[in-house]
């Protein structure tokens, strides 16, 4: 009997490590970063109104994203960074057996 080799584990493992992107999507992804710097380029050069009210409108959106990620960015640190200072007081919740109600 011959043990199975870790050939395919490893394959596997790196296909889930690395993203599968197909030329059509990052051509796609050109193409479509180029339409947004056309739309900017014509708000900001040649004063295109419904330009600018677009790429105000994109710029509101990657705000409210980026302060998105900044606040549960935030939240995770301060989440783990006061880990000790929970488990000295309270004692260890997370590995601590169930209570029982029959009291």
């Amino acid at each position: 009997m011959e043990t199975p080799s870790s050939e395919p584990e490893s394959k596997q493992l790196r296909e889930k490590l690395l993203p599968q992107a197909s030329l059509r999507f990052f051509l796609l992804l050109i193409g479509i970063s180029a339409g947004v710097m056309v739309v900017f380029r014509l708000a900001f050069m040649q004063d295109f109104y419904w330009a600018k009210i677009l790429a105000l409108l994109g710029t509101m959106v990657a705000a409210c994203f980026a302060g998105y990620a900044a606040m549960f960015l935030l939240a995770n640190l301060f989440a783990v960074s006061t880990r000790p200072i929970r488990s000295a007081l309270v004692g260890d919740v997370e590995n601590a057996p169930p209570e029982s109600e029959d009291r």
